[in-house]
This record gives C-alpha cells, structure tokens and sequence, in this order.
C-alpha cells in the first residue's frame, strides 16, 4: 500500500524526516536528521494497513531492543522504539548502502565479488558478537545485510532473533520462522535453534556470494524445505573450481543438516576465513584472492 510523502519535513521525536527512502510491503523507510546534532538516521516504520497487527508490532520493537543493545561496528545501531506521535516506528542510524541481495540483482554491480572475503568476514564477526550475548539472529539472508560502496557490510533487521539460553530453551513457544532458502534444517523442524542455525544459514548466504545462487533451489517452497532438510549439498567447487579445499571444505561443513556436525561457533568460521585465500589463481599456479590487489599475491 502506497504511503503519502506526508511525514517529510516534521519532527519525530527529535529527528527531522527529510526524505522517504524505500517502501517495502509492510514498512517505509524514512530518512532523518536529529534536530540539534545533525546526526543522520533512518526511521522504519509500519505502513497504515498493517499498523495495528500485533505480530509486526512485535517484531519491529525486537528489531529495535537487539539493535540498540548489541554495539558492534558490523551491526547498524538502533536508537529507539515509538509509538508516538504517529505510528509505530523504529529509529536506527543512517547507513548509506544497498542490500546484498540488491547488489546480487544487479549484474553491473562488482561490489560483492570486489570485497567477497571482506564483507564475509565483517557479517561473521558481527554474528559472533550477536552469539556472544546468547542471541540467534533466524533471518541471515542476502536481504539482511547491507553493503556500502566501499565493501563495508553491516547486518540489519533483528525481527526474528531471540536469545538461546537455557530459560529460553524451556519456556519459549517455537515457532517456523525464517526465510526457505537459507534455513537450516532444525528450524524448519521448529525445533530449538542456537548459534549453529545462524552459521548454517551464513553458509547458504556465502554460498550464494560465490555461486551465484543459494545451495538449495525448487519450483516451490515445499521442493526447497525438502532439500534443506533431506538432500546434501552439492560442493561449492562443482560451481567455482578455483575454490581452495579449505574453503570448499568449510562451506560443506556449515551445510551439515546436523548442528553437531557444523563448527561450533562463529569464531571458528572466521579463523578458517582468515587462514588462507578462497580461490586458487589458475593464471599463474599461485593463490589469489578475490579483491586484493596483484601486488599481495
């Protein structure tokens, strides 16, 4: 539903809306400056026809409590939750991008290919930080990562992260939530998930980075939870054949249908990332890697 430029040029609980960014199917984007510091932010909101229902209402304050808690370079900062003077919103800063998944679209767009290791590893060490505070994130996804011109990558949207402690292992209601193509098989089960659910997806992601597609594809929705859950994944390398074996090795292992089979944290994900290059050079016999500069090599 189309929503009206109307709240430009008012204030927002000490922020200025100067511009609409986007409109999504159940939010708009707005951009805004606070009134006395100049500090630029972006204000997520909920559109009319959908500002009354609870679940939305929900998942835009759970973006905002982790976001605003969760201080990390690799993650964009929430200022505040809203329920005045207007709808429901959610004040985060400003970060000048377009989303992995935009950027993926768009075949003149060399950005992630350019910065391949970098943004992997500037996502993997904010989910570290993420599951350091016993989080889980659920939706790590293309669309959940956004991405400056210059290869700096922050990770957005919280909607659906919840905490993995033991309280919450005995008390709190599970639920299929996710997006198909990057949920890890114990999910799509609704079955408890911890920081295991988030690096299996940060696999589907990564392999889509390389591969140009996710691990998992079908005609529908039901084709693709099937595979995720019953069918192994097919090696990077039949898809890139200049991937190292290490690397191949490591995208194979954060696919594992089973938790225990994956690595058991995200530092140990960004240890094997930084231990090496992704790609052998086949042009000289050496090792390359993508985005670093020919004297490095």
């Amino acid at each position: 539903m189309y929503e009206p430029v109307m709240l430009v040029g008012s204030v927002l609980n000490g922020y200025r809306v100067m511009e609409k960014i986007t409109e999504l199917q159940e939010t708009v984007l707005y951009k805004g400056v606070h009134e006395y510091n100049l500090h630029e932010v972006a204000i997520k909101m909920l559109l009319p026809h959908v500002a009354r229902k609870r679940e939305l209402i929900r998942q835009l304050k759970r973006e905002a409590y982790y976001q605003g808690r969760l201080n990390h370079p690799g993650i964009v900062k929430g200022r505040g939750f809203f329920r005045k003077p207007v709808r429901h919103h959610f004040i985060m800063d400003y970060f000048p991008s377009k989303s992995m998944r935009a950027r993926l679209k768009d075949e003149a767009d060399q950005t992630v290919s350019r910065y391949l290791k970098h943004i992997m590893l500037q996502v993997g060490e904010a989910l570290a930080h993420v599951h350091s505070h016993k989080v889980v994130h659920r939706d790590i996804k293309p669309e959940n990562v956004v991405i400056n011109s210059a290869g700096d990558a922050k990770l957005i949207d919280f909607a659906l992260a919840s905490r993995y402690d033991i309280v919450s292992r005995l008390f709190v209601r599970r639920r299929v939530q996710g997006t198909r193509s990057y949920m890890a098989p114990e999910q799509i089960r609704a079955k408890t998930v911890d920081n295991r659910a988030d690096i299996y997806s940060y696999g589907a992601m990564v392999f889509e980075m390389v591969a140009g597609h996710p691990p998992f594809t079908g005609a529908s929705e039901a084709e693709i939870l099937r595979r995720h859950l019953s069918e192994p994944v097919r090696p990077i390398r039949q898809f890139k054949p200049n991937v190292t074996t290490t690397f191949n090795s490591l995208v194979a292992r954060m696919l594992a249908k089973r938790a225990v089979d994956r690595p058991s944290d995200m530092s140990a994900v960004i240890e094997i990332l930084k231990s090496g290059p992704l790609f052998y050079d086949e042009d000289d016999g050496g090792i390359a890697e993508v985005g670093v500069k020919s004297e490095q090599r």
